[in-house]
C-alpha cells in the first residue's frame, strides 16, 4: 500500500478522498451507533433489528478502520519521503479550512462545534504522529543476535 501511495501521480486527490471518507465514516458510524442504542434500549425484543444494527455497526467500523489505516500510511509516507510535497499537502488542507472560516460570522453554538471538531482533528494528528514515531523507533533499534 505504501508503494501505491508513493508512486501515485494523484497523491493530493488520494489524500483528500481519504479525508472525506474519514469524515463520512465518522458521521455514518455515529448515526449507526445511535440507531443501535435506540433499538437495544427501547425495542430489545426485536432480535433481528438488533442483529442487523450490530452488523451495520461492525461493517461501518471495519471500513472506517481501513480508511484510518490508509491515512496513517499516507502520513508515514509523507514523513519518509525526501520531498516535502506530501507533508505540504497534508497541512495545506488545514489552512484552506481556516481561511474559509475566518471571514464568516458564527453563532456561539456553531463556534463551539467548530472548535470541538478542530480539537478532535488535532488529537487525531498527534496520535498518528506518535504512532509513526513509535514505529520508527521500533525499526531503528538493532536486533540482538546470540
Amino acid at each position: 500500500m505504501q508503494h501505491q501511495i508513493c508512486s501515485s501521480p494523484q497523491r493530493i486527490t488520494f489524500i483528500n478522498i481519504l479525508e472525506i471518507f474519514d469524515k463520512l465514516c465518522a458521521a455514518l458510524g455515529q448515526d449507526v451507533l445511535d440507531s443501535l442504542y435506540w433499538t437495544v434500549r427501547y425495542e430489545p425484543w426485536r432480535y433481528t433489528a438488533v442483529a442487523g444494527h450490530f452488523a451495520a455497526v461492525c461493517g461501518v467500523e471495519l471500513v472506517h478502520s481501513f480508511v484510518t489505516f490508509a491515512r496513517l500510511v499516507s502520513l508515514s509516507v509523507a514523513f519518509d519521503s525526501s520531498s516535502t510535497a506530501m507533508l505540504t499537502v497534508l497541512t495545506s488542507n488545514n489552512f484552506v479550512e481556516l481561511k474559509s472560516s475566518v471571514f464568516k460570522r458564527f453563532r456561539v453554538e456553531n463556534l463551539f462545534q467548530i472548535s470541538c471538531s478542530d480539537i478532535v482533528e488535532r488529537m487525531q494528528y498527534v496520535s498518528r504522529v506518535c504512532t509513526i514515531n513509535q514505529r520508527r523507533q521500533q525499526q531503528s533499534v538493532p536486533k540482538l543476535t546470540t
